[in-house]
């Protein structure tokens, strides 16, 4: 795969993102003109769409354009829309094991060819589905069959990972290096969770990931460690800006401002990645700095009182 090239068409499409000016023009605004300045950046697919829909479409517009120039098999793939293939295996799966309505949110977003596995799962129908998936998804189907909701979620995680980790190739590093600190960020998620919610020590060693750069043992030994203790030690890996959240875990959205704020300590890779233009690092910068600006548009959009 010619990943100079890669790079070179990725270099071209810098000036698609919106600018600070750009941004800066959907603050105070009501939510009617929101949409409208989001149709004249050509958001989503300028249809009239809800606000939600606008951005899984533009999300999925940058999808298309990576598979425009790299192989949609490509392990990059894997790598960055892990969260959309465990937000699609997740809600089929308690579909199936726990008897919820089931609905695809995500529409074509994640890796898997999602109707053949809808018409699997749900039908028992298996002639669209590869034998690949069809492992998978049976794993899963076995492995899940008597958890509840969040733990039907966090086996999802630790499959498609390992999937990850046993098909990454090393001479990649800067796929290596954006999956390794994501595996942190899912590993210390999963570690606050675990003490907040006073869950078994079984539960964290089945669900914690290989391959990230803090090592299982150490996160296994912060197990019921105070709140404190764990920020004394994520001192170590994190800025103040993520680890003050933990003085604050008594606050209902305590643990989804956290997740927040470890998502956005990828700023500093961004800035490594910035200079990097060979292999993929352009492929994972661009992407990054997309989401980050769909984020601050989320804000601002939910930010309106109307």
């Amino acid at each position: 795969m010619d990943t100079s090239f890669i790079g070179g068409v990725i270099a071209a499409s810098y000036d698609k993102l919106l600018s600070k000016s750009h941004l800066k023009s959907f603050e105070n605004i009501n939510r009617a003109d929101f949409l409208n300045l989001l149709k004249t950046h050509q958001y989503g697919k300028g249809l009239d769409r809800s606000f939600d829909q606008i951005m899984i479409e533009e999300e999925m517009k940058h999808k298309v354009f990576l598979e425009s120039i790299i192989d949609s098999n490509h392990i990059i793939f894997k790598v960055l829309y892990m969260q959309f293939d465990h937000l699609f295996l997740s809600n089929i799966l308690k579909s199936y094991v726990l008897g919820v309505n089931y609905q695809n949110k995500i529409e074509d977003l994640s890796t898997f060819n999602e109707t053949a596995i809808e018409s699997y799962v749900i039908d028992g129908n298996d002639r669209q589905i590869d034998q690949t998936t069809k492992v998978l998804v049976d794993v899963l189907i076995e492995d899940t069959k008597n958890l509840d909701s969040q733990a039907i979620s966090d086996k999802v995680v630790y499959r498609l990972h390992e999937f990850i980790i046993e098909n990454l190739n090393p001479k990649d590093l800067d796929i290596k290096n954006y999956f390794m600190r994501h595996t942190d960020i899912l590993n210390v998620l999963l570690l606050l969770r675990v003490n907040k919610y006073h869950l078994e020590l079984d539960y964290l060693n089945k669900n914690l990931l290989s391959g990230g750069y803090i090592d299982k043992d150490t996160l296994i030994k912060l197990y019921q460690k105070s709140f404190d203790e764990l920020r004394n030690y994520l001192d170590l890996h994190y800025d103040e800006v993520v680890t003050d959240t933990l003085k604050h875990e008594h606050k209902e959205r305590f643990l989804t401002e956290f997740s927040d704020k470890l998502y956005g300590s990828l700023d500093n890779l961004l800035t490594s990645y910035s200079f990097e233009n060979s292999g993929f690092a352009p492929v994972i910068h661009i992407t990054l700095l997309k989401r980050a600006e769909m984020t601050h548009l989320k804000q601002l959009f939910y930010q309106i009182k109307e």
